[in-house]
């Protein structure tokens, strides 16, 4: 009896442990990689256009009403590729300038500022994630409170 106990143990629950344990281990290490590929699938799946609304819900300033939202076809938004340059991140206030890449590599964030791959672009209405160093290009950011000034 005690001999079928240990085959039992050393055939069927230790396999069974170490196939859990390699399962849970290359889903940790497969994880970052299914979140992007499921993040972007969400993106170019949606089978509606983003919606551009005149009334912006901002802490910092108020929606300009002369302006009227355009709408472009899902067709004709160009999606940048990994490291192109697309766009620009400014704020008068404190001087801040600086080129936005499409990824976040250590090549980018020498370069300017990145835009997380996992992250929608703008007009979708859904979070960006932007990176950059606050000792180079974001320095001027350095000294902000958050708080709006009313001056």
């Amino acid at each position: 009896m005690k001999q079928r106990k240990s085959r039992i143990v050393a055939y069927v629950i230790v396999p069974l442990f170490f196939t859990m344990i390699g399962y849970g281990v290359v889903y940790v290490a497969a994880s970052p990689f299914i979140n992007i590929v499921t993040t972007a699938g969400s993106m170019f799946m949606t089978e509606s256009l983003p919606e551009f609304s005149e009334e912006l819900g901002s802490i910092f300033s108020e929606p300009d009403k002369d302006t009227e939202a355009e709408e472009i076809p899902l067709a004709d938004v160009t999606w940048p590729k990994f490291g192109e340059h697309y766009a620009n991140v400014t704020c008068e206030q404190i001087g801040l300038d600086v080129p936005l890449y499409y990824g976040d590599s250590m090549e980018i964030m020498r370069v300017g500022a990145g835009q997380y791959q996992g992250s929608f672009i703008p007009g979708y209405g859904k979070t960006i994630l932007l990176s950059g160093h606050n000792t180079t290009y974001f320095s001027a950011a350095k000294d902000c409170s958050g708080r709006r000034s009313d001056n």
